[in-house]
């Protein structure tokens, strides 16, 4: 898959979530894809290099699919 088509998913997916952790998530992946460094992907969404680098590692191994479950659970809460 290109990396264009990666972040159309990611922007979808960024849409149809109601859960502010999963759009964090997403959009982490979305700014790295479009060329933003992890670092500065900590400093914009304030949060800790080896979390985003977290997001970024479980994105690369396991795709999308890695926070399926977690993001339906979160969603059927709201």
């Amino acid at each position: 898959m290109t990396i264009q088509k990666e972040i159309e998913k990611l922007k979808e997916a960024m849409k149809e979530t109601k859960n502010p952790r999963m759009y964090e998530r997403y959009l982490a992946v979305r700014l790295h894809l479009e060329g933003r460094t992890l670092s500065e992907i900590a400093g914009i969404l304030n949060r800790s290099f080896p979390t985003i680098s977290g997001y970024w590692n479980s994105y690369r191994n396991e795709g999308l699919q890695a926070w399926a479950f977690v993001s339906t659970r979160a969603d059927l809460k709201n």
